[in-house]
C-alpha cells in the first residue's frame, strides 16, 4: 500500500497556510483519501467531540469524547469509517508560524506535537470551553478576511496552543518551556532523520552537535523520555515502517537504504525492536 502525502498550499506562500474544517464535512468530501493511511507536511489538530477510533503511526487508538489529537508533520494516520468523527480539523505549517521565532517553532514541534506517548489529549472542561469559543471566531476570520485577519487568526491560534500547554502542565505531562536543551533535542532528531541511512554512534552525533555525550543523554532523558540510542533506533524503525508501507519498495531495498549491508541484518534489527519481522509487518499492513 502506497502512503500518500498531502501539503498545505505547497509552493504558494501567499496563502494563509491555516485551515479549519468540520471533520464530517471534510470526510464526506474526501472519502478516497481520509480512510487510507496518509501523512501531511503540516501540523494537524483533530478535535473528536465523541468517543471513537483513530489510527496513528501503525497503532489504532480508542479515544474518549473530547480528545484532541496532535499530529506532527510526517506522522501516518487515517480516519476509521465505522467510528464517530464528529469534530474539527485545524491545519497549519511553518509558513503560518513565521510570526513566531525559531524557539517558538521548536516548542510547537518538540513539545506540543511531540510523538512521545499517546498522540492525543483528553480535554478538560476549561479547555473545551475555550475551543468552543475560539473555533467559531477562527471560522469567521477566515470567511470574512477583514483587515488584519492573518494576525487575528495567528493570535487566536495562540490562545488554543497556550490552553493545551496549560492543561498538559496541569495534568503532569511535564511541559517544558523552550530553551537551549529543547533546541539540542530538536537538532538531534533532525540529524538522525538526515542520516537515517547511516549508523552513527551517540558519540558521533554529540560531536556533530558540539555537546558531550553525557549532555546529549541528559537532554534526551529529560525531553524525549529515553536514551539517545533508543531515539536513533526508534526513528530508524519508524522510517523502515514508512518505507515498507510502500508496496513498490522491497524489503531488500529498505534494508540497503537504511544502511544495512544485508537484508538479514535488517530483519534481525527490525524484529529486535518490534517483535515481528519486516515480512510479517508488510503482511499485516497489506491485509
Amino acid at each position: 500500500m502506497d502512503i500518500s502525502q498531502y501539503h498545505l498550499h505547497k509552493g504558494d506562500d501567499s496563502k494563509l497556510h491555516f485551515q479549519i474544517k468540520d471533520a464530517n464535512i471534510h470526510l464526506a468530501k474526501n472519502p478516497q483519501h481520509v480512510y487510507k493511511p496518509h501523512r501531511h507536511t503540516y501540523y494537524q489538530m483533530i478535535w473528536f467531540k465523541e468517543a471513537g477510533q483513530h489510527y496513528v503511526d501503525y497503532i489504532l487508538h480508542h479515544h474518549p469524547a473530547n480528545s484532541l489529537f496532535l499530529l506532527n508533520k510526517g506522522q501516518i494516520h487515517y480516519f476509521c469509517d465505522h467510528a464517530s468523527n464528529v469534530g474539527q480539523l485545524y491545519h497549519f505549517d511553518e509558513i503560518f508560524l513565521l510570526k513566531g521565532d525559531q524557539s517558538y517553532n521548536n516548542r510547537i514541534q518538540y513539545e506540543l506535537f511531540s510523538e512521545r506517548n499517546q498522540p492525543y489529549l483528553v480535554l478538560n472542561k476549561e479547555s473545551i470551553k475555550i475551543l468552543q469559543q475560539i473555533t467559531p471566531l477562527l471560522v469567521e476570520e477566515i470567511n470574512q478576511m477583514k483587515y488584519g485577519y492573518r494576525d487575528q487568526i495567528f493570535n487566536l491560534l495562540q490562545i488554543i496552543i497556550v490552553t493545551i500547554e496549560r492543561q498538559k502542565k496541569s495534568d503532569g505531562n511535564h511541559f517544558k518551556a523552550s530553551n537551549e536543551n529543547l533546541d539540542i533535542a530538536m537538532d538531534f532528531k533532525n540529524l538522525i532523520n538526515q542520516n537515517v541511512g547511516s549508523f552513527l554512534s551517540v558519540q558521533e552525533y554529540a560531536k556533530m552537535m558540539h555537546v558531550s555525550a553525557k549532555k546529549l543523554t541528559a537532554v534526551c532523558r529529560s525531553y524525549l523520555d529515553t536514551t539517545p540510542a533508543n531515539v536513533i533506533a526508534q526513528l530508524k524503525i519508524l522510517e523502515a515502517k514508512r518505507m515498507l508501507s510502500n508496496s513498490n519498495t522491497s524489503i531488500k531495498e529498505v534494508a540497503y537504504d537504511l544502511g544495512f549491508d544485508q537484508a538479514t541484518y535488517f530483519t534481525k534489527y527490525f524484529k529486535k525492536h518490534t517483535n515481528i519481522t519486516p515480512k510479517e509487518f508488510v503482511s499485516q499492513w497489506q491485509s
